[in-house]
């Protein structure tokens, strides 16, 4: 009767739906990387590796997972003896929620750590600790979390395995939003049939001429005036936190002389929804930054910055900028108001490309000190070929300025900035970047160039990530040779003008290889220190003193804290610690200022 009904009723189905639905998304959560899927491995015979560090030799039968899909190594701890803890699949669900909802509380579960590079150059982790690890491909070296030391803090760790490669990657993340959006929508319809089929039909016949409905009306009413006073309020807050939400991203300008610019004096309203909402101007160069002060005042020391999207710093306001703050503690240290700064970035853009600028701007703003902001993917902005790859660009025909040698890596070849290169892009218009299909095409259109990419096919690799590599394939070489050759016209430039020049490594020379590149595969040996070996190598043939700024962010603490969550920019704080690194720099080397 009444309980056959029930399991008939279209509520009991679509609730029986919900309920088998609603943990597909917290079996994904977990099954991605640290949880239900994942191969785990308990490391056992831990021993000191000095200071805080500890190693462990890796298990000959996981390499190849190891160098597959990635790692990561969690840390446990066993509460109250109960040694069910250390087994690797069990134990893992109520409480590991809790703590993804409350990072602090971690009473008895598994907590994983993001890698630390550079540690055989910086030390990391013998003396910064933190959970922070690195691995040679035979021993795994890895510290705790709160400067214990693994070997005798009595916890367990263990080694991670994702599920599969790419796990949590953006994809996977795009698949998992849609599963989950699948999995909620027989909440709606339940709560919907509810309400249609039951409330409404009992709400009707309740209360239909009965004196009590006016009632319950002016409830409704008081009710519905309380909640649309809460949203306009609520409204007005989040107008006031977040001042806007849609971006202004105007397009850039592209001037057959310097490339891309902003157009002179426009608004840009650049967000992404979570870390930063930020409005700026641009100045009458095309750049964001203060408008330059031109002539340049009688005994002013001008600082020059170039550089990409890190100069441009369109994530941050124009106080927090690196390059005012730079100003600021110049001036502070060297006690007088006749020292400035002056920007000139662009996303996008390597040092061949940024030259352009320094010809065409450096006379009218006449530094005394050039700073060179070199990040992990200027050896890729550098090469025709490679921009030709990831933008889509004719490599013969680009729109920025080149210089590609020739076999011998001794001549070299002006690629001027071509003012109809719109006419010859890889893809039809609109259509959306393609990078297989861009490398498939300059291939059939340049045949020369299958030589130059040799054994390198996308999407086997991203183009920055290859530059860890040990050996690389000629395309790859010749952005090296295309980068020595453009910071050595710009010694030649600034020496010509007697001015200094400095060149600038981001900590993402190294650390992106935690974030962006560890668990890519790459057919051939390589070192996350390979970068920096190279663009330092580069400076030193050419004759430029280099800056490494990764030292200095691994001292002060966790280098992540120094970028926004969900964009690899500099945060304020990134800004900041850059230019007192930057300045400190300069006055411990006079002969720079």
């Amino acid at each position: 009767g009444v309980v056959h009904r029930f399991l008939l009723a279209q509520e009991f189905r679509l609730l029986a739906l919900m309920l088998v639905l609603a943990p597909v998304p917290w079996l994904i959560d977990y099954g991605q990387d640290h949880a239900l899927f994942a191969d785990r491995r308990v490391l056992e015979g831990i021993r000191s590796d000095g200071g805080l560090a500890a190693w462990v030799r890796i298990p000959d039968d996981v390499r190849p997972a190891i160098a597959e899909r990635g790692y990561r190594v969690c840390e446990g701890r066993s509460v109250l003896g109960l040694e069910f803890l250390r087994a690797p699949r069990i134990g893992y669900f109520v409480v590991h929620r809790v703590r993804w909802r409350f990072p602090e509380f971690d009473p008895l579960l598994f907590r994983c750590f993001d890698a630390s590079l550079g540690a055989r150059l910086h030390e990391d982790i013998r003396r910064v600790g933190g959970g922070f690890y690195d691995n040679d491909g035979e021993r795994l070296r890895f510290s705790g979390s709160d400067g214990s030391n693994p070997a005798g803090n009595g916890r367990v760790y263990l080694i991670s395995i994702p599920w599969g490669r790419g796990a949590g990657g953006a994809a996977t993340t795009g698949a998992r939003a849609l599963v989950e959006t699948a999995c909620r929508a027989p909440v709606a319809l339940c709560a919907w049939v509810l309400m249609r089929k039951r409330m409404w039909p009992w709400i009707r016949q309740r209360y239909r001429g009965d004196t009590r409905f006016d009632a319950v009306a002016a409830s409704v009413v008081s009710t519905g005036i309380v909640l649309l006073v809460a949203a306009v309020l609520a409204e007005a807050y989040l107008r006031w936190r977040i001042p806007f939400t849609e971006t202004e991203w105007p397009a850039h300008r592209f001037d057959p002389e310097s490339g891309f610019v902003y157009s002179p004096n426009t608004r840009v309203r650049w967000t992404n929804h979570v870390d930063f909402w930020v409005e700026q101007t641009s100045n009458s160069l095309g750049f964001l930054d203060r408008e330059p002060v031109v002539p340049k005042p009688d005994g002013m020391f001008r600082v020059l910055v170039i550089g990409d999207s890190f100069v441009e710093a369109a994530q941050v306001r124009p106080a927090e900028k690196m390059h005012v703050l730079l100003e600021a503690r110049l001036r502070d240290a060297l006690d007088t108001d006749m020292v400035d700064t002056v920007a000139l970035g662009r996303s996008g853009t390597g040092q061949s490309s940024q030259l352009v600028w320094y010809d065409r701007y450096g006379a009218d703003i006449d530094a005394d000190l050039v700073v060179l902001l070199f990040v992990s993917n200027d050896f890729t902005d550098n090469s025709a070929l490679l921009q030709g790859v990831v933008h889509g660009w004719d490599p013969r025909r680009p729109p920025m300025l080149f210089h590609e040698p020739d076999e011998s890596g001794l001549t070299f070849t002006r690629v001027g900035i071509d003012p109809d290169w719109m006419s010859h892009v890889l893809r039809p218009p609109h259509a959306r970047p393609d990078q297989e299909l861009h490398q498939q095409v300059i291939m059939e259109r340049y045949p020369e160039t299958r030589a130059m990419f040799g054994d390198w096919l996308l999407p086997d690799v991203y183009p920055d990530c290859m530059f860890y590599a040990d050996e690389l394939p000629p395309v790859f070489s010749r952005a090296l040779a295309s980068t020595e050759h453009a910071l050595r016209l710009f010694r030649e430039r600034t020496e010509n003008s007697g001015t200094a020049l400095l060149l600038v490594t981001t900590h993402g020379v190294v650390s992106n290889w935690t974030w962006r590149c560890d668990a890519v595969k790459v057919s051939r040996s390589r070192d996350p220190l390979n970068q920096l070996r190279r663009i330092t190598g580069i400076a030193g043939r050419v004759g430029i003193p280099v800056l490494d700024l990764y030292p200095a962010f691994a001292e002060r603490g966790d280098w992540r804290d120094t970028q926004f969550a969900y964009d690899s920019h500099w945060n304020a704080l990134g800004h900041r610690q850059a230019a007192e690194e930057i300045a400190d720099h300069l006055l411990e080397h006079r002969e720079l200022l």
